[in-house]
C-alpha cells in the first residue's frame, strides 16, 4: 500500500449516530493521559482514552461495538484481516494553541491504521508520506482515514470545536489495500 483513503460516510447514519452517542454517553468509561503519545510530554496536551482491544486481548465491554468498522474496511478494501493488533478511541478536547501532537507511527511495516472520526470537528490528522509529503485530513463525522501503520502522522486537538473523537484502529491484514 503506497497511498492513503478517505472515505466520507463510510458507515450508515444510524451506526454513525450510535457511535456517537455511545462515546458521548456521561458514564462512558475514559480514562485521562497525560499526552497523546505515552512517555512524550513536551509538544502534547491531555487526552481521554478508551482501549477497546490490546493484542491479545479484549478490554473493553463496549469492544462489539466498535468491531463493525473492521468487517466494513475488509469489505471496501477487499482485504483479510489476520489479526487486529489495537483498537481504542482519544477524546481530545478544545484547546486554544493552534498546533499537532507528536509525530509518530502506530506499527511496523505491513500493518494498517484506520482513524474513524466520530463526530464533526476540527482537529486535523496530520500524515506524512514516506517522501515527506503532508497532508491535513480533517475530522468530519463518519469518515474513515486509512494508511499504512510505518506512515508517521499526529493528531491535533480542536481549536474550534469543544470535542474530537476518534476511534483507531491498527490491524494485520493478510493483503494491503490496492493502490
Amino acid at each position: 500500500m503506497n497511498n492513503f483513503y478517505v472515505v466520507d460516510n463510510f458507515v450508515s447514519e444510524s451506526f454513525s449516530e450510535h457511535l456517537e452517542n455511545l462515546l458521548q454517553m456521561t458514564f462512558f468509561p475514559w480514562f485521562y493521559h497525560d499526552g497523546t503519545i505515552e512517555g512524550r510530554k513536551q509538544g502534547d496536551s491531555p487526552q481521554f482514552v478508551h482501549s477497546f482491544f490490546e493484542n491479545p486481548k479484549i478490554e473493553s465491554d463496549y469492544y462489539h461495538e466498535v468491531t463493525p468498522i473492521i468487517a466494513m474496511a475488509e469489505k471496501h478494501f477487499d482485504i483479510n484481516i489476520d489479526n487486529i493488533r489495537r483498537v481504542k478511541s482519544n477524546f481530545l478536547y478544545k484547546n486554544n494553541l493552534k498546533f499537532h501532537h507528536p509525530i509518530h507511527e502506530d506499527e511496523a511495516i505491513g500493518h494498517l491504521s484506520l482513524i474513524y472520526y466520530v463526530n464533526d470537528s476540527d482537529g486535523d490528522t496530520v500524515l506524512y508520506r514516506p517522501n515527506n509529503e503532508k497532508y491535513c485530513i480533517s475530522p468530519r463525522k463518519g469518515r474513515l482515514l486509512a494508511f499504512p501503520s510505518h506512515w508517521q502522522h499526529a493528531s491535533s486537538s480542536p481549536i474550534i470545536h469543544d470535542t474530537r473523537i476518534v476511534i483507531n484502529y491498527v490491524l494485520a491484514p493478510r493483503n494491503m489495500p490496492n493502490d
